[in-house]
């Protein structure tokens, strides 16, 4: 074999090993990375879950045996799609079960979720809190093109002209403030997020599934 033949064969070579090396490298930095995300992620244990949903917009009795805790954003199509089932589920246990709302408006992606969660607070100084709620959750494709005081007529509130007064003070804002911070501090990823007493589920868990196991809790008597 000539030398010009000879220092072509140990150029290849050179290429196929490299070629070979960077395919093991790229493998083991992927493989864990894929087996990390074929891992189911399963509900967290809060130990002080308690404080937390009493610290919330209560909807039902205090003190009830399940109480499922959710983080919302008023502009999140997926707290939409989960706020009916779990308002028809309360309202078919009143006296055992209760929903705890507290606010985590991600206003990186949603501009308008913020004052959402300030309208539906000043809400809550009339007792009209769940009345508005489920009004910016029916007419979410609304937000921000209706006034908000639309939304105060749909929740039928009696003092419109406190409501605005309350919006342009943003009196609410220091209690979402607190939501927002203990929604970071849990490392809540987005909204739905929803607590069902002691247990946080992974966000996109399936609305039915939460009911199911809260029924459970409720056969067997809640822990």
């Amino acid at each position: 074999m000539d030398r010009s033949r000879v220092q072509e064969y140990l150029v290849n070579l050179t290429l196929i090993l490299a070629c070979a090396c960077l395919a093991v490298v790229g493998y083991r930095a992927i493989r864990p990375a894929a087996a990390a995300g074929s891992q189911k992620k399963k509900p967290v244990d809060i130990a002080d879950w308690r404080s937390i949903a009493d610290s919330g917009h209560f909807l039902g009795q205090r003190g009830a045996r399940v109480v499922i805790t959710e983080f919302v954003d008023y502009q999140c199509p997926g707290c939409a799609d989960v706020a009916r089932p779990l308002a028809d589920f309360q309202a078919a246990h009143p006296e055992v079960v209760a929903l705890s709302i507290r606010h985590y408006p991600l206003e990186s992606i949603h501009p308008h979720a913020l004052t959402a969660a300030v309208a539906a607070a000043c809400a809550d100084e009339q007792d009209a809190f769940a009345a508005y709620h489920y009004a910016l959750y029916a007419t979410q494709t609304l937000i921000p093109s209706a006034m908000w005081t639309t939304f105060a007529s749909t929740a039928l509130m009696s003092d419109t002209t406190a409501f605005i007064e309350c919006m342009h003070a943003q009196r609410p804002l220091a209690r979402i403030r607190r939501d927002q911070a203990l929604a970071e501090a849990l490392d809540l990823p987005g909204t739905p997020s929803i607590m069902l007493n002691g247990r946080l589920y992974p966000l996109g868990t399936p609305v039915a599934s939460i009911i199911t196991a809260a029924t459970q809790m409720l056969e067997a008597g809640s822990r």
